[in-house]
C-alpha cells in the first residue's frame, strides 16, 4: 500500500535529461549514465538494467538529485551466455531511468562479446582431436582376425553429398510478442501465419476481451504460446496502489482457464515510481521491447516489414499487436516477415517462461 507521505505520480514530460557514453562497448567494459535533474525540486531517480539475456553490475542504482544537479553512474552490461565459437557477437540491452516524478527514458546500447574459441581455432581442435583418435585406434592390435576369402567384395560407389547452403541465422532466436488482444480475426489469422512456420509467440492479453473471446484463448494455449498481462482494460497502471494494480492481474487471470504466465507490458509503456515494486511484489516481470514499427498506428504493410528486417537481430524482442483496430497490415506483413526470417535460419520461443 502507498503511505500518505510518498509523492503523487504525474503524467508530465520528463523534467530530467539522460545519455549513455558510450553507446557501443566490449564485454567486460563499463558506461556511463549521466543524469541531470532539470526540475524545480529534488527528485530520485532510479537506474537499472531493463534487458534478457544481459547481467547488469550492479543490478540497480539509486541517487537522490537536487534541482539542477547531475550524476555519472557506471554500469557493466555482460552477456549471460557469451558465444562458444566465432569471432564476436552483438548484444543489445537497454537501461531505464526513472523519477519520483513517474517519467522515464530508455536508453540503448550495445555490447560486443568475443567468444572463447576463434573459428580457425575451433577447427584446429577438431581435427586434433580426430587425429588423436584415429593413431590411437590404428596402434590398438587387432583381437579379431577376418577370415580370408576368395570370393572378391564388391565395390560400392557412395553417391554424391550434398551440402545444404548454411542460413546465415541459423539458430538465433527471435521473440514475438502481440498486444491488445485477443481479436477474432486478427489473433486466428496471426495464429495461422505462426503456426505455419511452427512459431512461437507472446500475447499480452486484455483480461476484458480475454473474457469475451475464451475461444480464441483456448486457440492460444493449444498452438504452445504463451499469454501475459496486458492490464484488464488497457488503462495507464501509473499512479495507481498496490491493490488496485493487484486487482488488475486478478480479475484477468480469473478469466483465463492457466492464468497468465508472470509478466506483464505495460499499456502505453507508462510506468510509474512504483509501477516496478507492484510487479515485483506480485512476481510479475515488467516485458519491453527492442522493435517497434508502430503498427498500431496502420504505418502501412511496408513500413512494417522494413523496420523489422532491417533491425532484427538475436534474440530482439518484436511488438507487434493483435488487437485494439484493424490489423490487417500487421497480419500481412507478417507473412512476408516470417517468410524473411525463417528463410534467414532464426527461430521463434515464447518469453516469460523463466
Amino acid at each position: 500500500m502507498l503511505s500518505d507521505n510518498q509523492p503523487q505520480i504525474s503524467f508530465s514530460a520528463p523534467t530530467f535529461s539522460c545519455d549513455l557514453q558510450p553507446e557501443q562497448i566490449q564485454a567486460g567494459e563499463s558506461v556511463r549514465v549521466r543524469v541531470k535533474n532539470e526540475g524545480q525540486s529534488d527528485a530520485i531517480f532510479i537506474i537499472r538494467g531493463r534487458s534478457r539475456g544481459i547481467n547488469f553490475e550492479p543490478a540497480k542504482e539509486e541517487i537522490e538529485l537536487k534541482a539542477g544537479q547531475s550524476k555519472i553512474v557506471a554500469f557493466r552490461p555482460k552477456p549471460s551466455s557469451p558465444p562458444i565459437i566465432g569471432d564476436e557477437k552483438k548484444y543489445s540491452f537497454r537501461i531505464q531511468v526513472r523519477s519520483s516524478s513517474g517519467s522515464s527514458q530508455i536508453l540503448k546500447g550495445k555490447v560486443l562479446a568475443k567468444a572463447r574459441f576463434s573459428l580457425p581455432q575451433a577447427l584446429l581442435l577438431f581435427f586434433f582431436v580426430i587425429f588423436s583418435y584415429f593413431s590411437v585406434k590404428a596402434s590398438t592390435p587387432k583381437v579379431l582376425a577376418i577370415l580370408a576369402t576368395d570370393t572378391p567384395t564388391p565395390t560400392i560407389t557412395p553417391l554424391p553429398t550434398i551440402t545444404p547452403t548454411p542460413r546465415p541465422h541459423e539458430g538465433e532466436i527471435l521473440y514475438l510478442s502481440f498486444d491488445d488482444g485477443p481479436s477474432i480475426q486478427w489473433t486466428e489469422d496471426i495464429l495461422n501465419i505462426l503456426d505455419e512456420y511452427d512459431a512461437k509467440a507472446t500475447f499480452f492479453i486484455i483480461g476484458e476481451k480475454a473474457k469475451e473471446h475464451p475461444e480464441v484463448i483456448h486457440a492460444i494455449e493449444k498452438g504452445g504460446h504463451s499469454i501475459g498481462h496486458h492490464s484488464w482494460a488497457h488503462t495507464s497502471l501509473n499512479g495507481i496502489g498496490f491493490d488496485a494494480f493487484a486487482n488488475e492481474v486478478r480479475l484477468t487471470n480469473a478469466v483465463l482457464p492457466n492464468g497468465a504466465a508472470a509478466c506483464i507490458r505495460l499499456p502505453f509503456a507508462d510506468e510509474g515510481y512504483y509501477t516496478e515494486d507492484h510487479a515485483a511484489n506480485l512476481g510479475l516481470e515488467i516485458i519491453w521491447w527492442d522493435i517497434d514499427p508502430l503498427d498500431w498506428q496502420s504505418p502501412g504493410q511496408k513500413s512494417i516489414e522494413n523496420t523489422v528486417l532491417s533491425e532484427v537481430e538475436d534474440e530482439a524482442i518484436i511488438l507487434l499487436h493483435d488487437g485494439g483496430g484493424n490489423r490487417s497490415q500487421t497480419v500481412a506483413a507478417l507473412e512476408n516477415i516470417m517468410q524473411e526470417l525463417n528463410a534467414q535460419g532464426y527461430r521463434f520461443e515464447t518469453l516469460c517462461d523463466e
